[in-house]
């Protein structure tokens, strides 16, 4: 199969889905309303993410990569199609994320203490402990990126844009001897590439399909796996390859803006003692939109303009001058962290939202009234 017909076949089959699936949304219960953090107005079809995930799944069987990855992208796709239609709890979602992950990592992805600019982490933890700490830092950071990425799906096609820079950022600074410049990775970026660009057809602004958590969390584990991979293993058969922290520290420079945003956002709901694992509208690329009164434009400028002007180089300096790889990284980060600081992200803009200061205050109050008022009825005065 040549490139261009691979290519053909993948933006096709997203497309024409996706085209699909706006057209009798309504009939298969599929049409999104209007509600809590969403930035839309009127009903959209969701769910679109299956014919993203489609034709990728297909060509990670037809390359004949590792099972475990297109497996492991049905059980997300399928997971989040239930969610999408029935509304699983995070609980549930988090234990079969976990469980996953686990299993790939314990069996199938061996996974050798970091190096480089992470090496610091095996002074933090005691020796003796290490392997075990190891394992269990792969497992929060995997199973936190792909929250985090299915957190930032919601804006009109800022999940699509985010996941196509990370990949062609990945494949144009990765090493020569990297995977993703193995043939058979070359068809597959390809195959994702053509199936990201096609839904984002549809999903660009103002959007009349959106993904939803069907291609959110199987692009996050989906992700994920390139990043076990490009930094620890070999595409097709997972055996541990001879590296350094760079492929690792190269795909988190290039996901600078969602690891950013997602985990300050995390971090200061959890100091309010917020929910911080159900779906919120104080993340910074939600708080962008309300400045430009809901122009997801502006969303897809911010990205693609911070990337490309920014994390691009950041990544081809943190390639090209090892030696300097904390300056890169402060370079990539400093930034977009000041920008969370700046616009607040994890706090309420309108007083009338849960969560602002001045709404838990009328809350406080009207509670104690109520209070008062069931102590006087049951003292009967």
């Amino acid at each position: 199969m040549t490139y261009s017909i691979l290519f053909l076949l993948s933006f096709l089959a997203s497309c024409g889905g996706g085209w699909w699936l706006i057209k009798n949304a309504e009939s298969l219960g599929l049409l999104k309303y209007p509600k809590g953090r969403d930035a839309h107005e009127r009903p959209i079809a969701t769910s679109g993410g299956i014919f993203i995930m489609m034709p990728i799944i297909a060509a990670a069987m037809y390359l004949q990569l590792a099972w475990w990855l297109p497996f492991g992208l049905m059980v997300f796709t399928i997971m989040g199609f239930l969610d999408d239609k029935y509304d699983i709890s995070f609980l549930k979602k988090f234990i079969i994320q976990a469980g996953f992950v686990f299993f790939v990592l314990y069996f199938y992805m061996p996974l050798p203490p970091p190096r480089g600019v992470f090496s610091f982490l095996q002074y933090v933890f005691p020796d003796q402990h290490w392997p075990i700490t190891n394992f269990i830092l792969w497992m929060v950071f995997s199973v936190g990126f792909i929250n985090f990425f299915n957190f930032m799906d919601g804006s009109d096609g800022h999940a699509t844009l985010g996941a196509f820079v990370m990949l062609l950022g990945a494949w144009l600074f990765a090493d020569g001897d990297s995977f993703l410049h193995q043939t058979n990775q070359q068809y597959f970026l390809l195959a994702i590439a053509a199936s990201l660009i096609g839904f984002f057809w549809w999903n660009r602004p103002r959007a009349r399909i959106f993904m939803g958590d069907t291609g959110s969390l199987p692009l996050g584990f989906l992700l994920v796996a390139m990043m076990w991979q490009s930094a620890h293993g070999n595409a097709k058969t997972g055996e541990v390859h001879v590296g350094d922290a760079r492929a690792l520290g190269l795909w988190l420079i290039l996901g600078a803006i969602f690891f950013t945003d997602s985990i300050v956002t995390i971090i200061t709901l959890a100091l309010r003692r917020q929910k911080f694992w159900l779906a919120h509208n104080v993340f910074g690329f939600q708080k962008i939109l309300r400045k430009y009164d809901n122009n997801h434009w502006a969303i897809l400028l911010y990205h693609g303009g911070y990337s490309l002007l920014w994390l691009y180089p950041a990544a081809y300096l943190w390639q090209r001058y090892p030696a300097f790889s904390y300056l890169w990284f402060l370079f990539a980060y400093a930034p977009i962290f000041c920008a969370t600081l700046w616009l607040r992200v994890g706090f309420a803009d309108n007083p009338d939202e849960v969560g602002h200061k001045k709404f838990r205050a009328h809350k406080k109050i009207t509670n104690r009234i109520k209070q008062d008022k069931d102590k006087k009825i049951a003292t009967g005065r």
